[in-house]
């Protein structure tokens, strides 16, 4: 691994942004994507450099070449890039794109007009050692050693994408280091907490619905029936007619607390790695009193993305104007969508298609924003086999005709070699789609009709990966 040419093409970058007239930054919707459009852009814009922002569902070689024909004299691809960017490289352009990708990289061919910054090209794991924000971050940072308050964007990112595998949900590698900067900066202060939705002052009924990971079977997504869970354990959910917060709880009541949640995940049929991760570490802003829990901000990201309201984060965040009202409806609007969604997929389980390796299931009346989400709660909390790879399948609202496809294994599975991302973007692209990934998540778009060969195709893939079969 080497941090240090890692930071050196980040130098590249750094100069090139300083040099350039106007840009515009193009990004993903998700927890990470939007993270890195906020740094991104606040970037920028305290350069004084003009810029355009456009958020995305996927990137495409359509988007991409209406991408490059855009007045701006650099463009920045966030989050994703490092795949299409290879169809590209017998074009010519006068512009200069910057990539912040952490996903899977197919070659080591690119445009000469390309600058990428993937931490696959220096010994790094994009998967779990840094995401997009936490490279977009690092850009930041070495524009202006004062961008570092935007470290807990880079760290929502990272969390939006799972990166928390470290003991007792802790970040590693190059997020850690991330981490370590916001300490020794101030921005940050780190503590282990029961792992529920929320803040100090969040009620207690409303942090148990609104807690989807671990999901909660029977009480995530339902305020009534987490109230007559804290009845039923003894814990009074009211207090002179209010409902009763987080902090109020005494310590003998969150260990209550704690002991029955944990009971209640192992009678639901979840394991006992789930009811552990209630306990974990949570990374807290010092200075942000609305959304000071860095989990929550990166569900809140990644519920405004989903949700179709991308932008309403991009401006509050930039101007310094964000109401605590909105977060909380948002949050909640967000979770009771997933948890209806999981219910049906729980009530038609008979629908899931079972290959050798894979679990699939399609969820017509979902927005393809939500499925990705909806496909990483239902394999995390055993509604489909942990012991597989879960395909999610909706249509693309962004693609008319085609599928949209959202893939995610657990750590257990890329241990033994997989790695969905260079699956996906093999897979895809022989039944005429695209998309891409790292090892242990990814998405396409396919042509509507190719389904039953693209879940086929991929499955044979897995096999091959674990059987040790598989070439790049």
């Amino acid at each position: 691994m080497s941090y240090e040419t890692l930071l050196s093409t980040i130098d590249q970058a750094a100069d090139l942004l300083k040099k350039t007239n106007n840009v515009l930054i193009v990004s993903h919707f998700d927890a990470d994507g939007l993270s890195s459009a906020i740094i991104l852009s606040s970037t920028v814009y305290r350069l004084n450099t003009p810029f355009q922002l456009r958020i995305i569902d996927q990137l495409d070689t359509d988007i991409m070449r209406n991408i490059l024909s855009n007045s701006a004299d650099t463009i920045i691809l966030a989050d994703f890039g490092s795949s299409v960017s290879r169809e590209f490289l017998n074009e010519k352009t006068d512009k200069k794109v910057i990539i912040l990708d952490h996903h899977e990289i197919p070659s080591k061919e690119r445009p000469k007009w390309v600058l990428e910054i993937n931490p696959h090209e220096h010994g790094f794991n994009g998967g779990t050692d840094i995401s997009s924000a936490g490279l977009s971050y690092l850009l930041a940072k070495k524009i202006n050693e004062n961008n570092s308050d935007l470290v807990r964007f880079a760290l929502a990112g990272a969390l939006g994408d799972q990166q928390d595998q470290g003991p007792r949900r802790s970040f590693t590698a190059l997020n850690s280091k991330i981490v370590n900067e916001g300490v020794e900066s101030g921005h940050i202060s780190v503590r282990v907490r029961l792992l529920l939705s929320g803040s100090p002052t969040t009620p207690v009924v409303r942090a148990i619905a609104n807690t989807t990971d671990p999901y909660l079977i029977g009480l995530s997504g339902d305020e009534q029936a987490s109230y007559e869970f804290l009845k039923s354990i003894g814990i009074e959910p009211e207090i002179s007619g209010r409902l009763r917060t987080l902090a109020e709880l005494s310590e003998d009541e969150l260990r209550t607390l704690a002991s029955n949640l944990v009971v209640h995940i192992l009678s639901h049929g979840g394991t006992a790695e789930q009811a552990e991760n209630l306990y974990g570490h949570d990374y807290i802003y010092t200075k942000d009193n609305i959304i000071p829990s860095i989990r929550e901000l990166s569900s809140f990201l990644n519920a405004c993305g989903r949700l179709d309201i991308e932008w309403y984060p991009i401006e509050a965040f930039i101007l310094g104007k964000i109401d605590q009202q909105n977060v909380t409806d948002i949050i909640g609007k967000h979770r009771q969508i997933i948890a209806k969604k999981l219910e049906t997929l729980q009530n038609n389980i008979d629908s899931i298609i079972k290959g050798k390796w894979i679990n699939a299931f399609k969820l017509e009346d979902v927005g393809d924003r939500m499925m990705g989400v909806i496909t990483t709660i239902a394999l995390n909390s055993g509604i489909l086999d942990k012991s597989t790879v879960a395909i999610g399948i909706t249509k693309s609202r962004s693609k008319p005709g085609y599928l949209k496809i959202s893939v995610r294994a657990l750590k257990e599975l890329v241990e033994q070699g997989i790695n969905v991302g260079k699956a996906i973007i093999k897979t895809a692209k022989k039944v005429g789609g695209s998309g891409g990934g790292h090892d242990a998540a990814g998405g396409a778009q396919i042509p509507e009709d190719s389904e039953k060969e693209f879940i086929e195709e991929f499955d044979n893939l897995i096999d091959k990966q674990i059987s040790g079969f598989y070439a790049d």
